[in-house]
């Protein structure tokens, strides 16, 4: 069964961008999906709008980052 992933940056610090990730790649292993591409297209995502419409369209609800 797959659960929800909630990512408070605030709580984080710095290392935020590690566990969003890494979260990320776990996920898209549940999911079946390719974890290096979803990672590859995060990395270059242009702008943090572009990140979360990444995240958004692989992982709907299941992995939200409060910013």
């Amino acid at each position: 069964m797959m659960g929800k992933v909630i990512i408070d940056v605030q709580m984080l610090g710095m290392n935020f961008m590690q566990v969003i990730f890494r979260e990320a790649a776990e996920l898209a292993t549940e999911k079946g999906l390719d974890p290096e591409k979803i990672s590859k297209e995060l990395a270059e995502a242009p702008t943090q709008e572009d990140f979360m419409e990444i995240i958004e369209k692989n992982f709907g609800d299941e992995l939200i980052i409060l910013f």
